[in-house]
């Protein structure tokens, strides 16, 4: 029943949208292709195809902007702006981002106020006739939430939600900016899980090319009638008003996507059909590649394509062949005799950017009905750096499907500098860090999965392997060159002793090293002491940086000072 509430809201906004394009376009093939752009965008079949409060929101806001949009062509009315007061109202109700398309509202009301030339008794009526449905279902609302909460909007409610979910300190618009992509990409077509394939991204991107290119062909904006261009104006403020509503939620809230501007979705729609238009109108012989050609893409990119999609995110994960498994490390580990880690493979043990790679394989022992997950994590001395947590085969292979010799891989992705949660810490330059695994109960996730060896002896923590970040070229201290060089890897470029050496005192070698290659394996450095009679003993032997960055880890361009104290 709700499923069928939700798909009923977005029908009521699609009727919304081809009544605000009715407004726009007097061809009714434009109407359609610009209906069809709204209700095709793979976000807006998204967000109605499960319970959320986005569908109501964008249903209310679409028939609010075409009620706006009629204000302009016909003038005011008490039965319209009691009808457009209402929508805000409900629209706000469902959320309170539909309030942002009201200025686009209030201009509207002042075009057909200076076009009627009312006086301050019209203006009064129809300030009271807009305000009344408002005053009438949203003030109580926003009473109780004044008294309850102190928060008379809402606009505090995911303040107490998860840490990291809501900064009190809002993020700078310096911050901001690295999101805008995913801001505009989210907008085209986004769920929850995952964003469409890059392919998709590029038409839909080529569909907006082909828009702007029509604006900038077209005649002067002073040569259009003067309701187009009011028209215009209306459906601009409506889209920065939104977008600049957007970008004070991305300081103030993590995962924010671009279905929360939706509220503007029939202006942008209508923006972008208007593009079209305009270069259609421009070369006659591309008006029906346009309209049909916008239309096709639009639907395969939210009907067609995600099937497609849907099914490689729900289809299980391909069995393996253990005999044709690549090298892996740190297995194998069973886990409560039901399933066994067979290692872990890592393309690249360095790590590069945000995102790192890795690929586990895993072999089922025995059937259980028990819920399992695993947690895999980047850590180095208790400070987590990456971790990322999901069910087995990422989600589409749950334990209650697995049968006796099944083996499989999970490939991912562990992200480093997530941009939502920039209080997380960062890997620090020239450090290893344990890839660390843990199996849990996917209901109370509780790490009740006990780890042992094939023969059964327990496994405190399993430690998978390493991963490092490089050191890049640090400055050096001003060292004397000792002029010692390892060919092919790495120049000793500085070295000096501080401190007095004599029995019983402490004294600090400080290396600078220049790394020009690699090397593989667990290397040592060793720090010997000779004197005239030869050998005296072993002052240091290990790894460097006591073991915090291996040489395995070492880096081309790396330089960085190191120092041993005996």
């Amino acid at each position: 029943m709700l499923s069928v509430l939700s798909t009923a809201w977005g029908a009521l906004a699609v009727i919304g949208a081809y009544g605000a394009a009715g407004e726009v376009f007097q061809r009714r093939t434009w109407r359609m292709t610009a209906t069809a752009i709204f209700a095709f965008m793979p976000t807006m079949v998204y967000i109605s195809s499960y319970i959320t409060n986005d569908t109501a929101a964008t249903a209310c806001s679409a028939l609010a902007l075409w009620a706006a949009l009629r204000l302009m062509h016909t003038g005011t009315s008490p039965r319209r702006l009691i009808v457009l007061g209402a929508l805000l109202a409900l629209g706000m109700l469902s959320k309170v981002s539909v309030l942002l398309i009201a200025p686009a509202a209030g201009l509207a009301l002042v075009i057909a106020w200076r076009d009627a030339h009312a006086g301050p008794g019209r203006i009064a009526r129809d300030v009271l006739c807009f305000a009344l449905p408002l005053a009438v279902l949203a003030l109580p609302w926003v009473a109780y939430g004044a008294l309850t909460y102190g928060d008379p909007f809402g606009f505090n409610t995911h303040r107490h939600a998860t840490v990291g979910f809501y900064f009190e300190q809002p993020r700078s618009l310096a911050e901001i900016v690295p999101l805008l992509p995913h801001l505009y990409l989210s907008y085209w077509g986004w769920s929850f899980f995952a964003l469409l394939d890059p392919l998709v991204y590029t038409l839909l991107g080529g569909l907006l090319a082909l828009a702007a290119a029509g604006y900038a062909l077209s005649r002067r904006v002073r040569r259009w009638s003067a309701l187009r261009q009011r028209q215009a104006l209306g459906l601009l403020a409506a889209v920065v008003v939104v977008l600049l509503g957007m970008i004070r939620w991305m300081q103030q809230l993590s995962f924010t996507g671009g279905r929360l501007m939706y509220p503007a979705h029939v202006a942008v729609a209508l923006g972008l059909t208007g593009g079209l238009y305009l270069l259609a109108r421009r070369w006659p012989r591309l008006d029906f590649p346009l309209r049909v050609g916008s239309a096709v893409l639009l639907g395969c990119a939210g009907l067609v394509f995600p099937l497609v999609a849907m099914r490689d995110a729900y289809h299980p994960p391909p069995l393996q062949d253990p005999a044709a498994l690549p090298a892996l490390e740190g297995g194998p580990v069973d886990f409560d005799s039901t399933i066994r880690l067979l290692g872990l493979r890592q393309p690249d043990r360095h790590i590069h950017g945000g995102l790192h790679p890795v690929e586990l394989c895993w072999q089922v022992l025995r059937a259980t009905d028990r819920p399992a997950a695993y947690s895999l994590k980047l850590v180095r001395d208790g400070v987590i750096v990456a971790d990322r947590t999901t069910l087995f085969g990422t989600g589409r292979f749950p334990s209650q499907d697995w049968r006796p010799g099944d083996t499989f891989c999970d490939s991912f992705n562990l992200w480093m500098d997530d941009p939502d949660l920039v209080d997380d810490p960062l890997p620090a330059p020239g450090t290893a860090y344990d890839l660390v695994l843990v199996v849990l109960d996917a209901r109370t996730q509780a790490a009740d999965w006990v780890a042992t060896t094939p023969d059964g002896q327990p496994i405190a923590t399993v430690r998978l392997g390493q991963a490092a970040s490089p050191t890049g070229a640090q400055p050096l201290p001003d060292l004397p060159n000792p002029d010692v060089h390892f060919p092919g890897f790495a120049q000793l470029a500085g070295a000096a002793l501080q401190g007095a050496p004599a029995p019983g005192e402490a004294v600090t070698l400080q290396l600078g090293w220049q790394v020009q290659g690699s090397v593989s394996g667990a290397w040592s450095q060793f720090v010997h002491l000779y004197g005239p009679h030869g050998f005296v003993g072993v002052l240091a032997d290990g790894p460097p940086r006591a073991g915090a960055y291996p040489l395995w880890a070492w880096q081309a361009g790396d330089q960085f000072a190191d120092s041993w104290t005996f």
